[in-house]
């Protein structure tokens, strides 16, 4: 008679640390899941829903971090607005004293008198106020204020719900 090896199994006997179902059973005793008339596995099922699951996970992040760099888009726009803004502001109080200039020219009619000092003070706040102008321009070329890659993922994730 043949000797069995510790790694044979013997005949009629059950695996070492087999599986076991609920009912007792060991785990390749048990039945296939039935499928329906329409072909659909409780697992594809499963597989289907996970994936909507995900796509909605996937959206929900997607419009987190539209959210946030909208916030972030929004802080450098105030940022670049500011010096921008004060720009104008000094721009249009040149523009009052070279009115004043202006004004002050005609009425002495080239005689040299005290609007010289108008015109040294509006031409000066008038570089100011275009050097804060251009300033402000560049920080708002430095940067898009539309979060462009999130918009696309967006779209590309909404495009992808739609094909289902």
């Amino acid at each position: 008679m043949a000797t069995q090896t510790e790694f044979e199994p013997r005949v009629g006997a059950e695996r070492v640390g087999a599986e076991r179902a609920e009912d007792g059973r060991p785990v390749s005793d048990r039945p296939e899941p039935e499928k329906s008339d329409h072909g659909n596995d409780p697992s594809l099922t499963r597989l289907i829903t996970g994936i909507a699951e995900d796509a909605q996970a996937l959206l929900q992040q997607q419009l987190t971090l539209f959210q946030v760099e909208l916030k972030n888009d929004l802080r450098r726009t105030r940022n670049a607005a500011i010096p921008l803004m004060v720009g104008v502001l000094v721009c249009g109080l040149a523009a009052v004293f070279l009115c004043a200039m202006l004004a002050l020219l005609l009425d002495e009619a080239l005689v040299l008198p005290w609007w010289v000092g108008f015109a040294g003070v509006g031409g000066t706040l008038l570089v100011v106020g275009v050097l804060l102008v251009l300033w402000g321009k560049t920080r708002f070329d430095a940067f898009n204020p539309l979060p462009d890659q999130t918009v696309e993922g967006i779209k590309e994730t909404i495009q992808w719900k739609t094909k289902k």
